[in-house]
């Protein structure tokens, strides 16, 4: 899958749309929490998002 990465000035969060999730393999587990894992981790495998890091131009 070829996919295109945006920089926006506005936004402060990284978004992944619902196909390019599915490409990548994630299966959600907590949305609010950050809770994730790919679709072939081991069941107890729980994978947490990174907290944000923001960057100056």
């Amino acid at each position: 899958m070829v996919c295109d990465a945006i920089i926006s000035h506005i936004e402060e969060e990284v978004i992944v749309n619902d196909k390019l999730g599915e490409e990548l393999r994630v299966v959600l587990l907590g949305l609010a929490s950050g809770k994730w894992r790919f679709i072939d981790d081991p069941p107890e495998l729980v994978r947490y998002s990174e907290k944000p890091q923001y960057f100056t131009i």
